[in-house]
């Protein structure tokens, strides 16, 4: 288990015609009751193959954990006096949770969940607050196939040809959603803007030797907009590539 902390604290102050400051540190932000300085932490578990029924199809395996926040208040310094014009607050796990696998056969696992949250507040004449939050979830499974076997053919031109076939298929399963709430006056946060989408996409890199290389991939996926409204969408691609070499 390894654990890191780090925490930033700085003051600065701008003096021209007028003395304008800012303030930044680390600060652990969760909800509406928990809001104070705080160093950002990362937390990563490993050799979790060891542990029973896991060692019998893992070659490795992980936990990370991650966060994030930030503090940032600007001011106007009148007669020694702070007149505050701006806070922001900034809290990020990222990852919140994250898993990732090493399997005997070659194969590997990715499993990724974010959660963000941003707090912009003006103060002053035009008092007003936006919040912003957004959630990820990825997972991403990949597979890779190495083969170098000699043609059994005893004749020009596929005497000694050897064919290199390479396999790297990729699949990513992924689904966000933003939410921005917003408030006037000190008032309640109402939503202003909701926009969410998920999409699947195999993606598959073939070789069939150092000059041919082809692949295919494929994204079916469908966003939601609260003020366009949905949609889906199917995107298809092929590739072949040829190296040709002359004399």
């Amino acid at each position: 288990i390894k654990i890191s902390l780090s925490y930033d604290d700085t003051y600065s102050l701008n003096t021209s015609t007028t003395v304008t400051g800012q303030r930044t540190h680390s600060r652990l932000v969760y909800g509406d009751k928990t809001d104070i300085p705080f160093p950002d932490w990362t937390i990563r578990v490993s050799n979790l193959e060891k542990l029973p029924l896991l060692n019998k199809f893992v070659q490795r395996a992980g936990l990370d954990h991650a966060y994030s926040g930030q503090f940032n208040q600007t001011f106007n310094l009148d007669k020694g006096q702070e007149i505050i014009t701006k806070d922001d607050r900034s809290a990020q796990f990222r990852p919140l949770a994250g898993v990732n696998f090493a399997f005997k056969n070659g194969a590997t696992i990715d499993v990724r969940y974010n959660v963000t949250e941003n707090t912009s507040l003006a103060k002053g004449f035009g008092v007003g607050g936006t919040k912003n939050n957004i959630e990820e979830l990825a997972i991403t499974a990949r597979y890779s196939k190495r083969s170098d076997f000699r043609i059994p053919i005893p004749v020009w031109p596929f005497k000694n040809m050897r064919l290199k076939n390479n396999v790297d298929l990729t699949v990513t399963v992924s689904s966000s959603k933003n939410v921005t709430r917003k408030s006037r006056g000190g008032g309640n946060y109402e939503i202003t803007a909701e926009t969410s989408k998920w999409f699947l996409k195999p993606d598959l890199q073939y070789s069939f030797s150092d000059r041919v290389r082809g692949g295919l991939h494929l994204e079916v996926g469908k966003t939601h907009n609260k003020l366009i409204g949905d949609m889906s969408y199917t995107e298809f691609g092929l590739d072949v590539n040829i190296s040709i070499r002359g004399r």
